[in-house]
């Protein structure tokens, strides 16, 4: 489910394609997943909520298209949206749908991963819940956020991100938030799905945790194991 904005759809989209080439050697067209998307132009929440009853509600309607589409596994191509992460879920157990968290899907990845602390950059929004808190936290994992006061700015920074209009200030304010996050931490989670188009352009001392691409790896090894799966027991049969 994407749409939050479209670039990030687009992104995790294009992971899960090349990642299928490079780690699952698909060369054949049939050998590639087989993809349902709705990108849904969710109404913004990412610096307030103001408008959070009317997204949840587009948010809840996308899902249930796609469960009523016949997706088997269902993912969220936006941080920020896992606010709704619980009811998403619950959705989806009611029709035997599996929900792949994009936040367990990270703090699994920076356990296994050795880090002990780790900085998050993420909406305002995102940064103001304690989502990711509690999700790294399961895990023993400390959360390094930046200073209160720059959250507007990294909002600020994401929607030009969403509107194809990021200045080299921009750059340039993402590089100082990054860097003074990654003198507290073993790695850096770019939180909102518009920021690793931004940490191409700047330098980082720790490894920054490019989130859509931890869940692009999820959905290809739960897409591959329920396909063989499949496939062994149509023969058995």
């Amino acid at each position: 489910m994407g749409g939050v904005g479209p670039q990030a759809t687009e992104y995790l989209y294009k992971k899960i394609i090349s990642e299928a080439v490079k780690q699952y050697g698909v060369r054949e067209n049939h050998e590639f997943p087989r993809v349902l998307i709705i990108s849904e132009p969710v109404i913004d929440f990412i610096s307030s909520k103001e408008h959070f009853s009317e997204a949840r509600k587009q948010v809840l309607f996308a899902v249930q298209r796609l469960i009523n589409g016949g997706a088997t596994h269902l993912a969220i191509a936006s941080n920020t949206v896992h606010l709704l992460a619980e009811e998403v879920a619950q959705l989806c157990q009611e029709h035997g749908v599996v929900f792949l968290s994009m936040l367990d899907a990270v703090a699994a990845y920076c356990k296994e991963s050795g880090f002990a602390s780790v900085g998050l950059l993420a909406s305002p929004v995102t940064l103001q819940s304690s989502m990711y808190d509690t999700a790294l936290m399961r895990r023993n994992l400390t959360v390094i956020k930046p200073n209160e006061q720059t959250y507007s700015e990294l909002g600020c920074i994401i929607k030009k991100v969403i509107a194809d209009t990021v200045s080299d200030t921009d750059i340039k304010t993402f590089q100082t938030v990054c860097t003074e996050v990654s003198k507290k931490a073993d790695a850096v989670i770019l939180g909102c799905t518009e920021l690793p188009i931004l940490a191409a352009h700047i330098h980082v001392e720790v490894p920054s945790i490019d989130t859509s691409s931890v869940l692009a790896d999820v959905l290809l090894r739960n897409y591959y194991t329920s396909e063989k799966s499949t496939t062994t027991k149509e023969q058995q049969s």
